[in-house]
């Protein structure tokens, strides 16, 4: 049976709106290659961040997923961005007020959970990824009671350190890892603590600020696209300043995300991770979250 013109003339209309429906489906954004400067790709780098650990007190879970996700990626250079360690035990005077649970895991277990990460971190990348590591505010428990048990004597404080240290406990050194401090200044920002992961994007702890609206204040702030770690979230806010639009990253955690202060309550801490690609042309970074 033939069809009338009608009919014809209607499922030349619905195909017609089918293409322009599949041509609106298509990701229009610009291309990777384009934002980052068609240059040689051995200009960029893939760069993966992840952030908050916390030593013992870690997300065997949270951790595995991550390690996998790294060598399946295999980036050019790994980012921890702090609270590597927690710092607890006799450390603990300088952590949460009151929580007596913080008391029980030392800072030998907190060490031995740390080193073993970063042995992980480093068999599951190549030999030359680079591998830097942020000092947080939890690793600053650590010069915080040097301080105060040598009575800020300057030269003693420095010989202490250099015994029970990050620096030491973790072999930074000997791991070949670049140790970003929170009292020194890099790649030309006045704001210590902070470096550069591309031109155009800047990582630091991200301490100044905590809770779900960080990732605004931080953006509001600095004036910088940042990715950053300390409030545990797995956030992205955009925004824009006279020289360019802008975005911060707030890195998730790797550790349990229920801390000993908060078991009763629920929590909008994430597990995750963020991947950035640089290039001469800019960056394309994205967060990664870790679902149980």
């Amino acid at each position: 049976m033939r069809k009338s013109k009608e009919v014809r003339d209607l499922e030349k209309l619905v195909k017609q709106q089918s293409n322009v429906i599949t041509r609106l489906r298509k990701v229009r954004a610009k291309s990777l290659a384009a934002a980052l400067g068609r240059r040689d790709s051995r200009t960029r780098k893939l760069t993966v961040y992840c952030t908050d650990s916390h030593g013992a007190y870690q997300d065997e879970q949270a951790v595995s997923t991550f390690l996998g996700d790294l060598k399946t990626l295999d980036p050019g250079a790994v980012v921890h961005g702090g609270d590597a360690l927690d710092c607890g035990g006799f450390l603990s005077s300088h952590g949460t007020l009151g929580v007596v649970a913080e008391m029980a895991i030392s800072y030998e277990d907190d060490v031995m959970a740390t080193n073993t990460l970063f042995d992980a971190i480093q068999s599951n990348v190549r030999k030359r990824t680079e591998f830097t590591y942020v000092e947080g505010n939890h690793e600053n428990r650590i010069r915080r009671w040097v301080a105060t048990q040598v009575l800020s004597n300057a030269r003693d404080a420095q010989f202490v350190e250099s015994l029970i240290g990050v620096e030491t406990v973790l072999s930074v050194n000997k791991r070949n890892i670049r140790f970003i401090r929170r009292d020194m200044c890099y790649d030309g920002f006045d704001v210590s603590g902070t470096f550069k992961i591309g031109e155009k994007l800047a990582c630091q702890h991200g301490e100044a600020f905590a809770g779900k609206t960080a990732v605004f204040r931080q953006l509001d702030r600095l004036g910088h696209s940042i990715v950053f770690g300390h409030s545990h979230r797995l956030v992205t806010a955009y925004g824009e300043k006279l020289t360019g639009q802008l975005v911060a990253i707030n890195g998730g955690c790797l550790c349990q995300r229920r801390p000993v202060y908060g078991l009763t309550k629920t929590t909008d801490w994430v597990h995750g991770y963020v991947v950035c690609v640089t290039g001469p042309g800019g960056f394309f970074a994205f967060t990664v979250p870790i679902v149980n």
